[in-house]
């Protein structure tokens, strides 16, 4: 285990160094203290000789390294030295700074503005709020090992507003210089009255010790801040700017119209086409214009920001471009039934083009999803072509609808040694179109399409949905490999 001290100045230093050594001697951790800025070398050696003298008759272990300004860099530098507690001394000038390191902290913290030093007694620590009292009083075994006497107030402090809640602890506490409030803090949204009101106890000039204490990451968070981080170093988030234009983009290129209806059945029926004919070349010239990377990204990019009215919008556009390229090829199928009637035996018009899509596999899978990670990943990056994702996209989606509507209208359908007709193309568009939408997701997020993370997180219909869609596509990939059990001949 190890405790970073974070130092943003000489104030931070001098007020925060006794309860290093406490949190410390407690904890039997080593101590990492973190400079913070490149430039500071009076700093620097002014902590080295602080920490030297205080910890002088200690067998306490510790180092003193700079860091750079940014939240992040911090952050990084936790990661590295494997930090397990984050102690956040308040300085007058880093209001905004702590802020964001106390919010986006992946390890328990302690954010403190001390009017006192250590130690202190069980009588002189209250826990402000119901709300997160059993993770204050963990931390405060653990760091101080005191449990605290009191919580001050009740479980209807959270209809209270941010003010009448601050004049019930002021009249509860007053302004006592030995008495250590705590906030234990699992909600870091602007609707959390209890956050708010800490923070502003945290930046006023009181007598009161005060600290906000968090929990460590879980550990799917602590392995999506991994992921999060491994793909920054590989490719950089966007730019604001960039991130608001490709979200108007597919926010607008995913709501239902007719231009988009009239192209998904001409791409469909180019689709028909080439099957018929058996080939490729008139094919890849459907996938070319076929419009649906845009409606199933913008349900990707939906499910990275926790927009629900448009994930709604791209449902829809999917949903009419399903039913519109199932339909133009079908109408394409009948008319070429009327222009060639005395062919009665319409199975010899299932070409080998259109009997590669009869027999979905395990590999249609890593097709999709493929296709959704570089599709999403294309349109992140203004070099790169978007119009060949959007193929990738169409290869996987239009040609199988096309198969299966030709098959409907022929009047073809179930079993055959060569494949299933229709139940197999469906089924592939089905595993295509999940994968597709998982991969974008996940390619978004990672690029910087996410949700405000001071938005409530009781917003969970992200979660649920992206979990039926990982069930929806493991019943899926299941169904593809035992289609021989289903439909037995």
């Amino acid at each position: 285990m190890s405790l970073v001290f974070v130092v943003e100045s000489e104030e931070a230093l001098s007020s925060g160094l006794a309860w290093c050594r406490t949190f410390a001697q407690q904890t039997s951790s080593g101590i990492h203290a973190a400079i913070i800025g490149m430039d500071r070398k009076v700093l620097l050696a002014l902590t080295k000789r602080s920490m030297s003298e205080s910890f002088q008759s200690d067998t306490l272990k510790y180092s003193v390294q700079a860091v750079g300004n940014d939240p992040d860099a911090l952050l990084e530098f936790v990661r590295s030295v494997g930090g397990r507690t984050l102690l956040v001394p308040h300085c007058a000038d880093g209001n905004d700074y702590e802020r964001t390191v106390f919010e986006k902290s992946p390890i328990q913290t302690f954010w403190l503005r001390a009017a006192a030093a250590p130690p202190l007694s069980t009588d002189s620590i209250s826990i402000a709020v119901p709300a997160g009292s059993v993770l204050a009083t963990s931390i405060s075994q653990q760091l101080l090992d005191l449990i605290p006497d009191q919580v001050i107030c009740d479980s209807k402090s959270n209809d209270l507003s941010c003010d009448e809640l601050l004049a019930r602890l002021q009249n509860s506490v007053g302004e006592n210089p030995g008495r250590l409030l705590l906030f234990g803090i699992n909600d870091t949204s602007k609707s959390n009255t209890a956050y708010t009101a800490a923070r502003k106890l945290i930046e006023e000039n009181g007598q009161l010790s005060v600290a906000l204490v968090r929990g460590g990451e879980s550990l799917s968070e602590s392995f999506g801040s991994r992921v999060k981080l491994w793909f920054a170093r590989v490719a950089p988030p966007m730019e604001r700017q960039e991130r608001m234009a490709l979200a108007n983009d597919l926010e607008m290129g995913s709501k239902p119209n007719l231009e988009f209806l009239g192209m998904i059945s001409a791409a469909s029926m180019l689709a028909a086409f080439g099957l018929l004919q058996d080939s490729a070349a008139v094919i890849i010239g459907a996938m070319l214009i076929a419009p649906l990377m845009t409606p199933i990204l913008g349900a990707g990019m939906s499910l990275a920001h926790g927009n629900r009215p448009l994930f709604k919008a791209s449902l829809l556009t999917i949903t009419l471009g399903f039913f519109g390229a199932l339909v133009s090829s079908m109408l394409f199928g009948w008319l070429v039934w009327l222009l060639r009637p005395e062919e009665a035996d319409h199975i010899k018009w299932v070409t080998g083009e259109m009997w590669a899509r009869c027999r979905p596999s395990p590999l249609d899978f890593c097709v999709g999803l493929v296709g959704g990670l570089a599709a999403s990943y294309a349109r992140t990056r203004s070099h790169l072509s978007a119009a060949l994702a959007g193929a990738a996209i169409a290869a996987a989606l239009v040609p199988p609808l096309a198969t299966a509507g030709l098959q409907l209208s022929f009047g073809l359908f179930g079993r055959h040694s060569n494949g299933f007709l229709v139940i197999g193309p469906l089924l592939l568009v089905t595993i295509n179109v999940l994968t597709i939408m998982i991969g974008s997701s996940f390619m978004l997020w990672a690029r910087g399409m996410r949700r405000d993370p001071n938005t409530s997180k009781k917003e969970k219909w992200t979660v649920r949905v992206v979990a039926v869609l990982l069930v929806l596509t493991v019943l899926v990939l299941v169904a593809s490999l035992d289609l021989e059990m289903i439909f037995p001949n």
